[in-house]
């Protein structure tokens, strides 16, 4: 058995372990995949791959991050290596859905690797919860990150994902409960990581997940309502008995939403805006937030100063500029109409499902992390890689 062979079998259960548990596994796993994935499109001669229509934007975009960003950044160096690194993320994508999950098997090995690991993550951070109540943010497992949630969130949709394409989902009442049972322990336990952005996402993923049932059945109509009304019981229990999470988790939130150009992340939003200006068309260089400036917006005393933008589309604005931000975002969209084309459109509730995969990570509403976050990058691009994995794969596989 060649080491091929033993990555193709070993992956897909090791994979989800090793991009949570620690920023340096995530990182040596995602290199070790493209190079083993290099290396068997070089001895196959096979690079078919290269023609993908959403690579080719990709390639654009690396050629504009080395010949033209780069050039105007705080460091030209630093922003040259960063630029090059970038590449690991979509050819990682790649791999993912040309390679390691071509197969059903390898979906359903990943699928039950994903649910013991949600376990016991929802396990860890209910421990952590009811034993030390004095901190206001939970931690991943075996480290001190308070970015739990997040994982939670990536995961948890990603395991509804596989769940609504595999072949036997009917949508009758025992599959309806599945799909209930992965959002409903998916946001009590977001709920109390004290993550009020990573609240607000999957809020919006379970609403537009609803909202695809019940556009694919009226019939859903009750088991949503029941499962909304479990959620509500499930927050007003909160608010009697923990007072202190419920007012971080919805109180906060909801001023913070409501209030957003006066709360910290408004700040930090504005002084991304004043970075951006310097330089609106090219940016200030990849991989240079923290350098450029201002360091706080004009008008502003504390708060605004951070190593990154805390958004997606604004950190990418910040360094590499308009340019940039339409080149990248052009490959997202097109990746989004890719998944979505020839797919079932007898059900608009798996539209949705594909899109959350992609929502969640590339689109204005999610925050925290750097465009180059090596952790969190190794899982988001992961889901985005699912979405071709479950497309090409609708309704082939069992669970």
């Amino acid at each position: 058995m060649n080491i091929f062979n033993i990555a193709e079998k070993a992956v897909p259960f090791a994979l989800p372990f090793l991009l949570v548990f620690s920023r340096t596994t995530a990182d040596f796993t995602v290199i070790l995949i493209v190079i083993l994935f290099l290396m068997k499109s070089f001895l196959n001669n096979d690079w078919q791959w290269l023609k993908e229509p959403w690579l080719k934007l990709i390639y654009f975009f690396f050629v504009y991050l080395i010949f033209i960003n780069a050039f105007f950044s705080e460091n030209v160096v630093d922003s040259l290596i960063y630029s090059v690194s970038f590449l690991r993320w979509p050819l990682f994508c790649v791999a993912i859905y040309y390679w390691i999950f071509k197969s059903q098997i390898s979906i359903k090995k990943v699928f039950y690797s994903i649910c013991v690991l949600l376990l016991f993550l929802t396990l860890h951070l209910w421990i952590q919860f009811f034993t030390n109540q004095s901190i206001s943010r939970l931690s991943v497992p075996f480290s001190d990150n308070v970015i739990p949630g997040r994982f939670v969130l990536f995961y948890s949709v990603l395991a509804l994902g596989i769940l609504s394409f595999s072949k036997e989902v009917s949508f009758g009442s025992k599959n309806l409960l599945k799909i209930f049972t992965i959002l409903f322990i998916a946001y009590g336990t977001i709920f109390i990581t004290g993550e009020r952005m990573v609240l607000l996402l999957i809020t919006f993923s379970i609403f537009s997940i609803l909202f695809g049932l019940f556009i694919d059945s009226k019939k859903n109509f009750i088991p949503i309502l029941i499962f909304l009304t479990s959620l509500l019981l499930f927050i007003i229990i909160f608010y009697y008995y923990f007072p202190e999470v419920f007012f971080r988790s919805i109180t906060s939130s909801q001023r913070k939403v409501f209030n957003l150009l006066n709360s910290d992340y408004g700040s930090v939003f504005l002084t991304a805006y004043h970075k951006w200006l310097n330089n609106p068309f090219v940016g200030g260089g990849f991989h240079q937030y923290r350098f450029i400036d201002p360091q706080i917006a004009p008008g502003l005393k504390n708060v605004g100063s951070t190593l990154h933008a805390h958004n997606y589309p604004l950190g990418l604005l910040v360094e590499t500029g308009i340019i940039g931000f339409l080149i990248f975002y052009t490959t997202i969209i097109k990746i989004t109409l890719i998944s979505l084309k020839n797919l079932n459109n007898k059900s608009f509730y798996l539209n949705i499902v594909l899109l959350n995969l992609i929502f969640i990570y590339f689109f204005p509403i999610s925050t925290h992390f750097s465009l180059s976050h090596n952790w969190i990058n190794a899982s988001a691009w992961l889901l985005l890689a699912f979405t071709f994995v479950l497309k090409n794969n609708e309704k082939k596989y069992t669970l």
